[in-house]
């Protein structure tokens, strides 16, 4: 499967933690941002459809009560940025 580059940098953010759950502000601190943008969303909710990434949504205490989290396939992603 090809994937863009956005997509690339996002699956080894995603695969530096092996297989543990990443909240959004932990991702893009892995891109060396303050926070993800539009397409950087976008783009996780690709993979995620793809099946090469896991989501879910944590209740919290802020504002809003929820997060989300994402974590890789690393058997798959491994696969996907290899091959």
């Amino acid at each position: 499967m090809a994937i863009s580059e956005l997509s690339r940098k996002l699956l080894e953010v995603l695969t530096s933690k092996s297989g543990l759950w990443m909240k959004r502000s932990e991702i893009a601190r892995g891109l060396n941002k303050a926070r993800l943008n539009q397409y950087e969303i976008a783009a996780l909710d690709f993979m995620a459809s793809q099946g090469l990434i896991d989501y879910r949504k944590q209740n919290n205490q802020t504002p809003i009560g929820y997060h989300w989290e994402y974590r890789a396939h690393n058997v798959e992603v491994n696969e996907t940025l290899n091959g």
